[in-house]
């Protein structure tokens, strides 16, 4: 079976044809092979559309599997570093309770050693004088702007100076 692509091409090649006819079909040889030609392509290329539209089915619902998989899988790794943070939490209150610092067993060294890097900062934010503060990076409200576009378009004005509306994409929808 040829491919969608060979077929996008056997029909440009049949337009290129029948332009070339000065688009004249009426012979009874050029309609017959015409006819003949269509009815197979048509056939293929709906053929050829529901096994594109498996494969996308396909392909989508091993997303969706695989995403809440990952889901999962995500949500364990969490359960488990939290569950470790806690273990050494216990473990070195344990440890600074009885006072040691160093231990070895069998398979492990167990150190009970301070915190290097930056020293933690305690902040009241209410009381931070503004030299000490910054902007966050500033957002656009998209509704609002997306309100006064369309009002500038009923008003029958240009819009506005910075903004515009963009031509909507295209997608392919399979039901």
């Amino acid at each position: 079976m040829p491919s969608l692509y060979e077929l996008t091409n056997d029909m440009l090649d049949l337009e290129a044809k029948l332009i070339e006819a000065e688009g004249n079909a009426a012979d009874e040889n050029v309609e017959a092979a015409l006819m003949e030609w269509a009815g197979s392509l048509e056939d293929q290329v709906d053929q050829k559309v529901e096994a594109y539209c498996n494969l996308i089915d396909e392909f989508e619902a091993r997303a969706k599997v695989r995403a809440e998989a990952a889901a999962q899988m995500k949500h364990r790794a969490t359960v488990d570093k939290n569950a470790a943070r806690a273990l050494k939490d216990r473990l070195l209150t344990a440890l600074e309770t009885m006072q040691i610092t160093r231990m070895e067993t069998e398979l492990r060294r167990v150190t009970v050693a301070n915190n290097g890097g930056q020293q933690p900062i305690d902040i009241d934010l209410e009381r931070v004088p503004a030299e000490f503060q910054y902007q966050p990076p500033k957002e656009v409200d998209m509704a609002l702007v997306r309100e006064a576009l369309k009002a500038s378009d009923e008003a029958g004005m240009d819009g506005l100076s910075w903004a515009r509306f963009m031509p909507r994409g295209k997608h392919i929808r399979i039901k």
